[in-house]
C-alpha cells in the first residue's frame, strides 16, 4: 500500500495515509469516506460526544448513537411518505368504488410521495452506511399494466424501506460496517421504486 499523503494538490493541510492492514476497511477511500460520515453527523446534529476515538480508529464502527443519529432524519421522512401512502390510497379505494375523486389530489399525493423518496435516497447520513449495489426491483413487474393498482406494491416496498430505517434507528450493539451482511434491498433501490410506482399511479389517475 502507498505510504504517500493525502489532501489537496493546491496547498493546505495533508494528512498521511491510514495504515489498513488488519483493518475492515478495504482501501483508503473508504477510511476517508468513514471520517467524512462522522464528520457529517457531528455538523448536522452539534453533538457534543468526543468523536476524536472514532476518527482515528482503525475500524469503522457503527455505534448505536451514530446508527441512530445515521437513521433519524430518513425514518421521520419515511414515517411522513407512509402517511402519504395512507392518504394516497384512501384516495384510490374511493375511486374504486365509484366515487368522485379529485386527481389533483391524488397527483399531489404522488408528487410528494416521489419528494420524500428523493429526499431518503440522497441523505448524505446514509452514503455510507448503504453500500448496497442498486437492484431494479421492479424489473419483473409490468408496472405500466398496475395502473392504480400498484399502490399495493407501493406500499409493500414503503414498508420495506421504514422497517429497515427503524432497524437501524433501534441498533442495540456496536457493529463494523458490513456489506456481506446486509442482504436486503438497498434504500436507493427501494427508494427509486417508490418514485417508478407513485409515476404509474399518477398517470393512470388521469384516466380515471
Amino acid at each position: 500500500m502507498s505510504s504517500g499523503y493525502y489532501g489537496t494538490s493546491g496547498g493546505g493541510s495533508y494528512a498521511p495515509a491510514p495504515r489498513l492492514e488488519g483493518t475492515s476497511f478495504r482501501n483508503n477511500n473508504a477510511y476517508f469516506m468513514w471520517q467524512n460520515f462522522l464528520m457529517n453527523l457531528g455538523y448536522m446534529y452539534r453533538f457534543n460526544l468526543d468523536t476524536s476515538r472514532f476518527l482515528r480508529n482503525s475500524e469503522p464502527l457503527l455505534t448505536p448513537q451514530f446508527a441512530f443519529l445515521a437513521a433519524r432524519r430518513p425514518l421521520g421522512l419515511s414515517m411522513q411518505l407512509l402517511a402519504v401512502v395512507d392518504e394516497l390510497e384512501s384516495l384510490l379505494n374511493e375511486a374504486r368504488a365509484g366515487k368522485p375523486v379529485d386527481v389533483k389530489e391524488i397527483e399531489a399525493n404522488t408528487r410528494q410521495i416521489r419528494i420524500l423518496a428523493k429526499a431518503i435516497r440522497t441523505d448524505r447520513s446514509l452514503e455510507y452506511i448503504d453500500l448496497r449495489t442498486d437492484q431494479d426491483l421492479l424489473k419483473d413487474t409490468p408496472v405500466e399494466q398496475l395502473g392504480i393498482d400498484a399502490i399495493v406494491r407501493l406500499r409493500e416496498v414503503a414498508l420495506d424501506l421504514n422497517s429497515q430505517l427503524k432497524a437501524m434507528a433501534e441498533e442495540s450493539k456496536t457493529s463494523t460496517v458490513s456489506v456481506d451482511l446486509l442482504k436486503r434491498p438497498s434504500y436507493s433501490s427501494l427508494s427509486k421504486s417508490i418514485e417508478k410506482l407513485s409515476k404509474v399511479i399518477e398517470n393512470s389517475a388521469r384516466r380515471l
